[in-house]
């Protein structure tokens, strides 16, 4: 008879070789319910998992799933929120830093999007608009 495997172990050892084969893989809902039904298949009849540790732990991945979304939507409105208020300062004058310890003034000319940050174009070259020192 094999013994009990529980899913806390199981996803420990996924996630050890999972984080040294790539560090972005993540224990989705269908891999957590395949070790689920690894754990019930695997389990000693003698001494069955009990209905509240079932529930439980599918409360937790729940949650977790619902944690995932809201950061997701909260990355999301932030993003907009910034490219917005880089919106509304298209022609005002401002001082950035240009990464080099000195400072750059110029009028705002456009607002680009790269790789999710918003840049502010000035005097034909792009700052990102965390740069921005003073409006004015």
């Amino acid at each position: 008879m094999a013994s009990p495997i529980s899913i806390a172990s199981l996803a420990s050892s996924l996630g050890n070789s999972a984080s040294s084969s790539s560090s972005s893989q993540t224990l989705n809902p269908s891999a957590f319910l395949q070790l689920l039904m690894t754990e019930l298949q695997n389990q000693d009849p003698t001494q069955p998992m009990s209905p509240t540790q079932e529930m439980s732990q599918l409360a937790q991945m729940s949650s977790l799933q619902q944690m995932q979304n809201l950061s997701s939507s909260f990355n999301s409105f932030s993003q907009m929120a910034e490219l917005t208020q880089g919106a509304t300062l298209i022609g005002k004058s401002v001082t950035v830093s240009n990464g080099s310890g000195g400072t750059i003034s110029g009028t705002i000319q456009s607002l680009q999007l790269q790789n999710g940050t918003p840049y502010l174009e000035i005097n034909n070259i792009l700052y990102p608009m965390n740069s921005i020192l003073s409006v004015g």
